[in-house]
């Protein structure tokens, strides 16, 4: 079970960059994400389904879950800060940085609930 985690929600620049980005992200960015950050033990990613309220007018929203194997987010986030100021990510035009940012949060695990107790 991961110790922490990392969600970063992105999007691609326009539907005809959805492939490259899907391509980049997977292929170039994730890797790199990996080896800035040791502590990374599995990654997810995931698309907003297109149901109710949550849809997103066909432009797909994602999602990757960063399964991290330390407690110390703070140290994480120091570790993805110096790897980003030493130019050791390599960006894309595909991803979509002005009108749907990325957005990364950290979550702290607090609680572990057994399947008993669920």
């Amino acid at each position: 079970m991961a110790k922490a985690m990392l969600l970063a929600w992105s999007s691609a620049a326009g539907a005809d960059q959805e492939d490259e980005y899907n391509r980049w992200y997977s292929q170039v960015h994730i890797p790199q994400l990996r080896q800035a950050m040791p502590c990374i033990r599995g990654v997810h990613r995931y698309r907003v389904a297109e149901i109710g309220p949550e849809a997103t007018g066909g432009r797909p929203r994602y999602l990757t879950a960063y399964e991290l194997d330390t407690d110390d987010v703070r140290t994480a986030a120091a570790e993805l800060a110096a790897a980003s100021a030493a130019g050791r990510f390599d960006p894309t035009q595909a991803m979509d940085v002005t009108t749907s940012p990325p957005v990364l949060q950290w979550l702290e695990s607090f609680d572990v609930l057994t399947n008993t107790e669920l």
